[in-house]
């Protein structure tokens, strides 16, 4: 619209004085000077009538003699009859008192070009001299009516805020155009959304700054900076700029989240108080963006090499989150209160009352250093656990029945189990012993007092069952061996049903399944193990040997895992020990319906070993699991099932409730958390029908109790947490063709504690424009950067970053913050490492090599 409109205006010029072959165009204030170029394009393409744009510079050797030899030789150069029509616009970059006289240099008197003065038309608008803001006004650009407001707009001629507008949409329709055009909106079109501009200069300094400074935008960046935010500085380097501008934002919301006190140590580097809003808006915005939170945390462990409030604040209430050490001192002072606490029951859950409301807030804006977040998380979900055990206690109370105590187990599994082990393995590796103590204190009295009820009822009967849960043979027999289509099964060793709710949180792709079965008694591998075989399949007979179960089919013992194998693949399935599957790059034979999946028996071999060391790595081996999962789908199994034999008490030893006696002689065989009694014995016990032997039956102690010395890890027995297992069932609808992936990096050596990564979408096979076969593709990806000599991992807690890509992302961007822990020498070589979290598959294979610059 506005080249268009532009060019008429000297349409209507030339045609109100027809004999005129030249127009002069006087722009002192040189607004226009930025719409040169597009204009010499647009005129270019004119042929009614044609027109050429000669503009007068003497610095580029442009001056008077330049203007009239350039018209001479071009009007020369055409017929007659194109000379008629063409027609020349002279832009000046001056006054038209250069007619008259020189400037004040002593330079641009335009005395050699006096012909013109009275052949040549000049441009008015209405009469008068043209400037950017009449003419954009006379078009129909709405601008505003305020003096205020339009000089924000024009003062500064060809550096002002309108002429850049103009010059960046001069392209745009008038549709564009309709929109009432502020000083804010033009600033905001310009520049972007100025706190989004704030955040991209964080994480990319020297690159936001160049383009800031090669767009003439510099200044009026650091100017709508200063008016929103109230910070200037004559820095010219953006990381001297951006220090001070850390500064200030993490002090003035310190100042404000401490309640303003007269005897803040640095009141006099404080902005004035109206620009304090906007501040503490940009500081939380900066805070919650995944992306921009390392940039800040490289930024403020500048700023407090100098700047350390702790001192101040210790005996102060406040929460302030900008400084990493204000964080730190306040999660210290709640561990402190914890500590006093962890002891009794009633005083942790005032603290959770009292205090989770601060904790949830922390939780939230502790993302502002590396490793902060994870440590609030942990008192954030004990919080959620003990209110969650309170209401778990609730529902024991009502329980009226074994299948109420079942429900309960159930329906608290993931907010209880699950949560325990998660939250104490966390507070293990983080050294936060009344976390620890909390946690097993409060689980204990839950797992002791739902299994004690539950048990009061479920030994009212001798047989097995428990009402709603089905028992897990005849239930895996219907919904695993006897379906039909492509399915794999993996066999998992010691699986609990809160387990199997951690492995659905991994697994978001697909419909994910977990319904609870019943285990048989005694919950041992060789009873479990059997029990999940076909029942066409099931053992006839048990044999008590060498101290150990062994079920029997016919003369095959099937408490030797080789021996259950065989009958499987006598019935028809493919079988695959787990570290194989892993490795394995092809589908398997397309024509086997039924693969099985063996070996992953880590949790109870773990937990047999060591309760802690299990504790520790249980999320570790059920993402394992998860992997393994997800492989089977790349190989193009659409259902996986996942079955167990039983799942297992995990308390410590110090919460267990204490010995019942069970004579020996009573026993055929006596464990930790059963016996086998023969049935013509009677005895004071609790016992169920025995399988597979009318001899026998299962006797077992009450709740979570033990015949003999127990162990924190355990099975057998008849609680609730040995009793329900998961059937877990992984649905996908399968992708037509893998998703590749290319990397580009702008850089390979690094002079910031930071690598930048392009991932880009490729499809096999050249299969470019079929985008609607990949349409659901994706891929997440993990990436590591480490240190080449010693192999240590330099990305914030050690960990890799974990990236989605979508087959749509043609094009995405990730920033590698370094941990700001390290330091780097120049020359140092660090490998950056992408692979597939599924399949293993590197890009590029062998990783990449980066090297440092400079010292870091």
């Amino acid at each position: 619209m506005i080249l268009e409109a532009l060019i008429q205006q000297f349409r209507q010029r030339f045609n109100y004085e027809k004999r005129a072959e030249v127009c002069l165009w006087f722009d002192e204030a040189r607004e226009f000077h930025r719409l040169l170029p597009a204009i010499e394009a647009h005129m270019a393409n004119l042929n009614d009538p044609a027109m050429r744009l000669f503009a007068y510079d003497p610095s580029e050797n442009r001056g008077q003699i330049w203007l009239r030899r350039m018209h001479y030789e071009h009007r020369v150069s055409l017929s007659e009859e194109e000379r008629e029509k063409q027609r020349y616009l002279f832009y000046f970059p001056l006054s038209e008192e250069r007619w008259n006289q020189p400037d004040e240099e002593g330079r641009n008197h335009l005395g050699f070009l006096q012909e013109y003065r009275y052949t040549a038309v000049t441009w008015r608008i209405n009469g008068k001299k043209p400037t950017l803001f009449s003419f954009l006004r006379l078009i129909g650009v709405h601008l505003p009516n305020v003096p205020a407001q339009q000089r924000k707009l024009f003062d500064g001629g060809n550096d002002s805020l309108l002429a850049k507008y103009t010059a960046r949409f001069d392209d745009r329709p008038a549709e564009f155009w309709k929109v009432p055009l502020t000083p804010e909106l033009a600033q905001e079109r310009l520049l972007g959304n100025l706190p989004s501009m704030v955040l991209r200069l964080a994480v990319n300094p020297d690159t936001v700054w160049s383009d800031l400074e090669a767009n003439g935008l510099i200044d009026d960046f650091l100017n709508a900076v200063t008016e929103k935010y109230g910070f200037t500085t004559d820095a010219e380097s953006p990381v001297i700029w951006l220090t001070g501008f850390v500064e200030m934002l993490g002090l003035s919301e310190a100042f404000l989240n401490y309640g303003e006190p007269e005897d803040f140590p640095f009141l006099s580097r404080l902005p004035l108080p109206a620009k304090r809003e906007a501040q503490g808006a940009l500081l939380r915005q900066w805070l919650r963006d995944a992306e921009a939170l390392p940039a800040w945390d490289q930024w403020v462990a500048q700023v407090e090499k100098n700047i350390n409030l702790s001192g101040w604040a210790k005996t102060r209430k406040g929460a302030a989150y900008g400084f990493p050490h204000l964080v730190e001192l306040r999660w210290n002072q709640f561990i402190g209160q914890l500590d006093s606490v962890a002891y009794k029951k009633s005083d942790v859950q005032q603290f959770v009352v009292e205090e989770g409301s601060r904790i949830k807030s922390e939780t939230e804006y502790a993302k502002a250093s590396f490793g902060q977040r994870e440590r609030w998380d942990l008192l954030s979900a004990v919080c959620g656990f003990v209110a969650a055990v309170e209401r778990g206690a609730i529902e024991v109370e009502k329980a009226a029945s074994a299948k109420d105590a079942a429900q309960v187990y159930v329906r608290f599994a993931e907010s209880i189990d699950r949560a325990y082990w998660r939250i104490k393995a966390e507070a293990m590796d983080r050294g936060v012993n009344s976390v620890c103590d909390i946690a097993d204190r409060s689980y204990a009295d839950y797992a002791n007092a739902l299994n004690q009820r539950f048990f009061e009822y479920y030994s009212m009967d001798a047989d097995q069952k428990i009402d709603s849960i089905p028992e897990v043979t005849a239930f895996v027999d219907a919904q695993v061996w006897k379906v039909n289509g492509k399915r794999a099964v993996i066999i998992v060793d010691g699986f609990r049903y809160d387990c199997a709710m951690d492995l659905r949180a991994r697994l978001n792709a697909g419909d994910v399944t977990v319904t609870p079965v019943r285990a048989v008694l005694p919950t041992r591998t060789a009873m479990g193990m059997s029990a999940l075989l076909p029942l066409s399949l099931q053992p006839d007979a048990l044999e008590v040997k060498s101290g150990d179960l062994h079920p029997k089919r016919g003369s095959l013992d099937l408490a030797v895992r080789e021996n259950r194998l065989k009958l499987l693949r006598e019935f028809g399935a493919d079988i695959f020990e787990i570290d194989e599957l892993a490795a394995m790059e092809k589908p398997p034979n397309p024509k086997t319906n039924l693969l099985v999946v063996f070996g992953h028996e880590t949790l109870d071999g773990m937990g047999h070993l060591n309760s802690l060391l299990l504790i520790r790595h249980m999320a570790e081996e059920v993402e394992r699991l998860a992997r393994v999962i997800r492989k089977l789908h790349s190989l193009g199994v659409p259902e996986v099932h996942v079955v167990t034999d039983h799942g297992f008490v995990l308390i410590p030893e110090n919460f267990l409730p204490q010995e019942v006696n069970c004579e020996k002689d009573w026993c055929v065989l006596k464990k930790e958390r059963f016996a086998l009694v023969p049935t013509k014995v009677e005895i004071p016990l609790t016992t169920k029908i025995f399988p597979w032997d009318k001899s026998m039956h299962v006797a077992i102690p009450p709740g979570l109790a033990f015949f003999k010395a127990e162990k924190a890890f355990s099975h057998g027995g008849a609680s609730l947490q040995e009793l329900i297992i998961p059937h877990v069932v992984s649905r996908v609808a399968l992708k037509t063709l893998p998703l590749s992936i290319g990397v580009e990096l702008p850089a390979y050596q690094l002079n910031r504690a930071v690598a930048k990564v392009t991932l880009r979408t490729k499809f096999p096979g050249g299969a470019s424009g079929q985008m609607d076969l990949f349409a659901e593709a994706s891929r997440t990806l993990l990436i590591s950067v480490k240190r080449k000599l010693t192999g240590e991992d330099v990305l914030p807690g050690n960990k890799m970053k974990e990236v989605s890509v979508k087959a749509s992302d043609v094009g995405k961007t990730v920033s590698l913050f370094f941990d700001s822990k390290h330091r780097f020498l120049a020359g140092e070589q660090l490998l950056l490492k992408i692979q597939d979290r599924d399949s293993g598959e590197e890009f590029p294979a062998g990783g990449i090599t980066l090297t440092i610059e400079r010292d870091l």
